[in-house]
């Protein structure tokens, strides 16, 4: 993530990437293939739908649909709780064209990133 970050313009201390990682971390949840560890999501889910706060995979698992499973996955339970899906992108990260294709829209921005959301169909 810190290459997408630092073409942002936003450079943390090893501090604050520790506080970025720890802020919801009873959200967190590994993604693993082949009993590996490979990624992580983390998500909340309240009245206003689900927030996916973090999705990230190893650089070398990126590409490989592995994304797109777990974005599914997440689609696939806002639509049986009827709710949408939001989640912030940083406007220079390519996972920005995932989520477009997979049906998010653009419903705002800051300096650094865009806020995307799926309504429920």
């Amino acid at each position: 993530m810190v290459p997408h970050l630092e073409r942002a313009g936003i450079y943390l201390s090893e501090k604050e990437h520790k506080a970025r990682v720890s802020k919801n971390f009873s959200n967190a949840y590994l993604i693993l293939k082949m009993n590996k560890r490979i990624g992580l999501i983390k998500y909340k889910v309240d009245e206003k739908g689900i927030e996916i706060l973090q999705l990230q995979l190893l650089p070398k698992y990126q590409g490989m649909g592995i994304g797109k499973q777990v974005l599914n996955s997440m689609m696939t339970k806002a639509k049986s709780l009827d709710i949408a899906l939001h989640l912030k992108v940083l406007k220079k990260n390519p996972a920005r064209f995932l989520y477009e294709r997979h049906g998010f829209k653009i419903v705002g921005a800051d300096d650094h990133e865009f806020f995307m959301e799926m309504l429920p169909k």
